[in-house]
């Protein structure tokens, strides 16, 4: 392995956690109501491409990122599953069941006929998200909830768990092809650290 691929591999691990780290700062200092769509703000998505590029070149990070829409749409499908599997399961279970289709769907998504950008939102965006949203509105909605602030010690485990996302993402487009590095770019990061952290502070209920 190239000495400079190391660096860069150590930069983006850096880089990529100290924005996680910013972001999660500034989900705690917003209004409840907006701390889940700013904690799951996918910014591990775009630096893993971004660090790509870097890594590679920008046509190369373009290429990764026209194979995302499929798997954002999986990321999302990740999430109601756990969703509805938490209110009766553990967290571990939860986790366990909804990452498992995370990488069964992404496997399926390789065996599908490539698309272009603006096909694969049409393909997998618009249809499915139409799903997921009759699906989300039935789920349980907890409207009072009393804030409790993350531990240094959460909001470093996020910052690790989403550099090690970053530095796969990298990885992965260098050595395997554009397109894993596009799909492992999409991983859950900010789903998964979020359910592990606020399950433990509120319950699966949130």
């Amino acid at each position: 392995m190239e000495k400079i691929f190391i660096i860069q591999l150590i930069t983006s691990f850096f880089a990529g956690g100290l924005l996680i780290g910013l972001q999660t700062i500034v989900g705690e200092k917003v209004p409840m109501r907006w701390r889940k769509i700013v904690l799951t703000v996918p910014t591990t998505l775009a630096m893993g491409l971004l660090f790509l590029g870097i890594a590679k070149t920008p046509e190369d990070a373009a290429q990764a990122a026209a194979f995302v829409p499929a798997p954002i749409t999986i990321t999302y499908i990740f999430a109601v599953i756990f969703a509805y599997i938490s209110q009766k399961k553990s967290l571990l279970t939860s986790l366990s069941i909804s990452t498992a289709a995370w990488f069964v769907l992404a496997y399926i998504i390789f065996l599908i006929p490539r698309l272009n950008f603006f096909q694969a939102v049409a393909f997998y965006f618009i249809p499915v998200f139409l799903i997921l949203y009759l699906l989300i509105r039935r789920l349980p909605y907890v409207q009072h909830i009393a804030s409790i602030p993350l531990t240094a010690g959460q909001t470093i485990g996020r910052c690790i768990f989403a550099g090690v996302v970053i530095v796969l993402t990298v990885f992965l487009g260098k050595t395997v092809g554009n397109e894993f590095g596009g799909l492992f770019s999409s991983y859950p990061a900010a789903f998964t650290t979020m359910f592990v952290i606020y399950s433990h502070l509120y319950g699966n209920a949130y």
